[in-house]
C-alpha cells in the first residue's frame, strides 16, 4: 500500500494548479453568472436566473450558435485535410522530401533549442543573469 501512495505525491502540485488556475476560475464565473455583477458595481445582488432568461431571449443567440458551429465544422474539416494531405505529400518519394519535412519540423526544433540558450544565459554559473543580479542586490558576495 505505501508503494501505491507515493507517487501520488508527485501530482499534488500538478491538482493544485489544476485548481488554482481551471477550477477556482470556473466556480467563480458560475457565481457571478448568478448575479448583476460588472466592474463598476460597488454591491453585487444574487439575481438567480435572470441572466440566462435575458441570454435565451435574446434574438441573435440563434444565429451565434449557427455560426459557431459553422466554424467549428469548418476549421475541422480544412485542418484535418490539409494536415492529411501535406503528410501524404510528404510521404511521398519526391527528391525535394527532406528539406520539405525539415522545414516543416524546424519549428518544433527551434522552440526548445532557444528556451535552452535563454536558460544557459541566465543560469550561467560565472556570467548568468541570475548570478549577476544576486550579486548586484547584495544576495551573493
Amino acid at each position: 500500500m505505501k508503494r501505491l501512495k507515493y507517487p501520488l505525491y508527485f501530482s499534488y502540485p500538478a491538482i493544485v494548479v489544476f485548481m488554482l488556475f481551471f477550477i477556482a476560475p470556473t466556480i467563480i464565473g458560475i457565481y457571478y453568472s448568478f448575479t448583476d455583477w460588472n466592474i463598476n458595481a460597488d454591491t453585487v445582488k444574487f439575481i438567480g436566473f435572470d441572466n440566462y432568461a435575458e441570454l435565451f431571449h435574446e434574438p441573435r443567440l440563434k444565429q451565434a450558435f449557427i455560426n459557431t458551429l459553422i466554424f467549428a465544422a469548418a476549421v475541422t474539416v480544412l485542418q484535418n485535410g490539409a494536415g492529411l494531405a501535406l503528410a501524404l505529400i510528404l510521404n511521398e518519394k519526391l527528391k525535394t522530401r527532406n528539406i520539405l519535412r525539415t522545414i516543416f519540423f524546424l519549428p518544433y526544433v527551434i522552440a526548445p533549442l532557444v528556451i535552452g540558450y535563454i536558460f544557459r544565459a541566465i543560469y550561467h554559473p560565472s556570467m548568468g543573469l541570475s548570478i549577476n543580479s544576486s550579486t548586484w542586490s547584495g544576495w551573493i558576495s
